[in-house]
Order: C-alpha cells, then structure tokens, then sequence
C-alpha cells in the first residue's frame, strides 16, 4: 500500500506532437472598457495575458467568440462612431466593420456562417453585417426591441436578443424575421445579457427594478428553474459566459471585475477591478471549444511506501492534477486515470491532450493520485526553451534576413537585431534570479519591477547570513587610499569617459565580490554608505567638541573681566 508520501528521483518532461489548436482555446475574454484593451484568462478567471490593445481599440464594450475561434470587439472611437473589430484566433488584426450612424454597441456576435451582428442602443435595432463584410444594413427592428443589449445564437441558429428597456428577451429567426417573446420581465427586470448551455437552459444575466442583479435559468420553452442572485458584489453587471464543460457561470461587472458563481450559490471575484490591467470589466466570452492540444507529456519517477522502500511491482491506477499552487486548492486540470506498470518502484506514464494554457502560468504543481491516495509533495514543473546557439545576437537571422524576434501573442516582445543590440517589452517587469529554493523563490538577483526605469537587488535580511559590521572608520581610511580614475572601456567610442575605481584595486581595498575582476553595485552603494555614515559621525563628534572649545572660550573671558 502506497503511503501519501513519495519520493521523485526523476521527472521528465517531453513536448510530444506539436499540433495545437489556435492559441486561447478553453480561455475566457474579457473586455477591458477603460484601458482598451481584451485580456485573456485561463477557464479559472486567472490572467493569461493581453490579447488585442492599441490605438483602433477604443472602449471595447461587448465581445463575442466565431466559430473559427475568433474575436470580435464592439466599440465606439474617438469620434463617436460605433465599429466591430476582429482578430483572428492567435490575435492578428483581421477587419474593422462600420455603418452609419451607429454609436454605442452593447452587444455583437457572430454565426455559423461568418455573419456580424452588433446592438445599436441609441437606434434600438440590431444591424449585421454579411460574410464578405458588405453591410447587409437592419436585422432586427420593432416588435418590443428597445435597447437591445447583449446577443447569442441558440443551437437552432436563431438569435436571442436582451431588449433592455422593453423587459424582454426577444428571438428572430435566420431569416430576419421576428419569432417570439422568450421572456418578459416587464417592469420587474433590465435584461442584460444571455448564454445558452449545452443541455438546452438558457441563462439570462438581469439587472431587477431594485438595482439588485443576478442570473436566472430557464428552460428551452421559457419555463422558470432557478434564479442566482448576484449579492452585494454585482454592481453593475455587462456580460454573461458559461465555460463549456460544465456550465460554470461567470459574469464581467463595470465595477467588480470578473466574478463567478461558486457552488454554494454564491458570485465571488476571480479577478478584481483594477487588478491584472483590468479596468471596466465590459463583456466576456469562452472560446467554444475545447482547450486541448495533440501536446503529450513524459512523466517518469518512483512510487515509494511509507518505509521508504520501493512500491511492489505491478499495474496502479493513476491521475496527474495540474495545481497552481505548492498545497491546497482545487487542480487546474486533471488528465483521465490510466495504468501505470511499476517495475522496482519506477514507473513511466504518458499524459495525453495537456491543456497548452496551463503553460502560461507563472508557477506550476504536478500532484500524482494513485488511486484515491494523493501523494506528495507536489512537484514544482519549470519550462525550459529550445536552446539557440549564436556568437552574438547579430549573428541570428530571421528568414530573410532582419532581426530575430520572438513573440507573444501579437507583440514582439523580444527581438535580436543585425547590429547585436538586444531588446525585450516586459510590462510585468524582468527578474534574474541567480538562485532559489525548493519552492522557486528567489534567493539572490535582481529585478526591474513593472514600469520602472533601474535596476533593483533582491536585499531581504532572509535572504542574506550576517557577517560583521562594516566598520566605518577602516572603510573610510581605505577609500581615501582608493585610486579613482578617468577611464574607457576598449570597446566604448572616444569620448566616453567613465569615473571609478579598478576592480583589483577595489578588492584589495576591502575584500568584497565574487573576483577582482568586476564590481558590484551592491558592493560599491556599500562601501559609499558606511564611508558616508564614518563621515557623518566625525562631523557630529567635531561639532560637539567645538561646542565644547566655545564654551571653554567663554569661560576663560568671563574670568579676565576686570
């Protein structure tokens, strides 16, 4: 019997089949109103990245999902004029599509067959736009549509439409055609926006006349089944999203951020207003396919029992669970059980169709359940990149020639260029850490955090072993022994002249840094402060001692008056 305690003497990873479906399946999107930007989450509400920003993205205030997986934004631009753009699945910018006087668009969609679809509240009328781009003109009109807000397809093609001002959730037919009224609220409610579930139901997200809001389920037919309400935390609620699979409900909120429902029928936040580069949570979407990929992983270790020694050889049943943190919590994913055979306690197990955004986290577990034990520790997983060998940056070469670049998403966010020069775009900061511990924290290096201009020395007292006080006075008397010179580097144009010391020079000094070849800047603001403080003291003692002499003098002249 295989205690909850296991030893890994390996673990090997292998990327195996590199097919993948488009980058961001399984991912919810989240319009990002105030900053204008669409951010991409993991299926927990976990920030994954940024997937469209820049200039032609003003205000996104609705978002939808095609078929092909991908994006569309509704927006309005700096002159007021109300535009769907869309990127395609790995965020390449496709076509913006405008129309006459359109405005502010409070929902958009795509079907089956390419078409858009967007809300035209100020117009209170749902336009379209055909496959080709060619504006088709109105879609739907009258028949109770007042300020229609948020759109989605059923699974019978029909377009459900959330009139806001009329109370009602209305439907129209492929065609153009008005069908029904699935769901009036009248006065009672503001519907805001809808999504459908695999089983039929369908979800409305509805603001009550109260200002209260929440999400209430019904059937196919309209029947009445339950009602979410959204608590104190759903302020000002704007879209509405299922995540395939099992119909967990999230909703995006002006105020709150992105919340989801949780099983004890309470919204809780996934992702804060104001947190991640979200600023005015505008709409949301899944993608509507499954997250997977042809990626495959190699896992191979040591299953050992309680007493240390190995686990009898045989068949086990086996599960790997992809955590976000060292302990606790719920998995990430989980891949299906499997056998394993073990053989002198080593086992090898192949886990198929690995989620590829799992990957795009900062930090990730693998735990191992053998039946229903769950063994531990978890094991932190680092990735590692192809390696690229090169006598310098300029000998890399794009095909064609050019920089090398690499990019995220649709940013370059590192490019190596003909001339040698090297440069990287890291809006969430860069670190080097030169070492770590068991839980991948930092122990030594350094960081330029995100927005700043210089670097920063990771310098906790945890990190660090006392070794003596600086000594004040014996750094000051040896700086001022200290050659500082005028000086250039070899390589550096004429010119360009630099100040300080010789890094020999500095380590015969006062016996700092790793080699009497460099200095380091710690070492230097080092010594600089303990000659500052030695200074700083001198001048405090000689202003006491000449308080004293003045006192003295005084003394003397009182004495000698007559």
């Amino acid at each position: 019997m295989l205690s909850a305690r296991r030893t890994l003497l390996l673990l090997a990873l292998a990327v195996l089949g590199a097919s993948l479906l488009p980058a961001g399946a399984q991912e919810l999107f989240v319009a990002s109103r105030n900053n204008d930007q669409i951010l991409r989450l993991d299926s927990r509400g976990g920030l994954a990245g940024v997937f469209a920003s820049g200039s032609l993205l003003d205000e996104p205030s609705c978002i939808a999902i095609g078929q092909d997986g991908a994006v569309y934004a509704g927006m309005r631009d700096s002159q007021g004029v109300g535009r769907v753009l869309c990127w395609d699945a790995v965020g390449a910018l496709q076509f913006r599509v405008t129309a006459s006087g359109l405005s502010t668009l409070a929902g958009v969609a795509a079907d089956a067959s390419g078409n858009i679809y967007a809300s035209s509240q100020a117009n209170s009328e749902v336009v379209r736009w055909n496959a080709d781009r060619t504006y088709y003109n109105t879609f739907a009109y009258a028949s109770g549509l007042s300020q229609p807000a948020g759109l989605a397809f059923a699974p019978d093609g029909k377009l459900f439409i959330a009139s806001g001002a009329s109370g009602q959730v209305l439907v129209w037919k492929q065609d153009g055609t008005f069908d029904r009224v699935f769901r009036s609220f009248g006065s009672s409610a503001r519907p805001v926006d809808v999504a459908f579930s695999p089983s039929g139901d369908v979800f409305i997200l509805m603001v009550l006349t109260g200002g209260d809001a929440g999400v209430g389920v019904y059937s196919s037919t309209g029947a009445y089944k339950r009602y979410h309400a959204g608590g104190s935390l759903m302020i000002s609620p704007t879209g509405l999203a299922l995540r395939p699979g099992d119909d967990s409900v999230f909703v995006s909120d002006l105020v709150s951020g992105v919340l989801q429902l949780s099983g004890d029928g309470v919204f809780r936040v996934v992702l804060p207003q104001g947190s991640s580069g979200l600023n005015g949570a505008a709409g949301i979407r899944f993608r509507d396919r499954p997250a997977v990929s042809a990626n495959a992983l190699v896992v191979q270790g040591v299953f050992a029992q309680g007493d240390g020694s190995a686990a009898p050889d045989g068949s086990y049943q086996v599960l790997f669970r992809f955590c976000g943190q060292a302990s606790g919590g719920s998995p990430l994913w989980s891949s299906a059980q499997q056998a394993v055979t073990v053989s002198g306690g080593v086992f090898t197990a192949r886990v198929e169709s690995v989620p590829e955004w799992l990957f795009a986290r900062d930090w990730l577990w693998l735990e191992t359940v053998v039946g229903s034990v769950a063994l531990s520790p978890r094991q932190l997983l680092g990735s590692q990149g192809i390696a690229v060998r090169s006598v310098s940056a300029g000998a890399l070469r794009a095909p064609g020639g050019g920089a090398a670049s690499f990019w995220m998403g649709p940013r370059r966010a590192l490019a190596l260029t003909a001339d040698g020069a090297f440069s990287a775009v890291a809006p969430g900061g860069v670190t080097f850490a030169t070492s770590a511990d068991a839980a991948g924290q930092a122990l030594a290096g350094a960081r330029i955090a995100p927005g700043a201009g210089s670097w920063s020395t990771l310098s906790d007292a945890g990190a660090k072993l006392w070794a003596g006080a600086a000594g004040g006075e014996q750094t000051l008397e040896r700086l001022s022994a200290l050659p500082v010179l005028r000086w250039r580097y070899r390589g550096q144009s004429q010119g360009i002249e630099h100040m300080g010391p010789m890094a020999g020079d500095f380590r015969d000094a006062f016996g700092l840094g790793e080699d009497g070849h460099h200095i380091a800047t710690v070492d230097a603001d080092g010594v600089a402060m303990a000659a500052l403080q030695s200074l700083i003291r001198r001048s405090r003692a000689q202003r006491e001692d000449l308080a004293r002499l003045e006192a003295l003098v005084e003394q003397l002249q009182e004495t000698r008056k007559p």
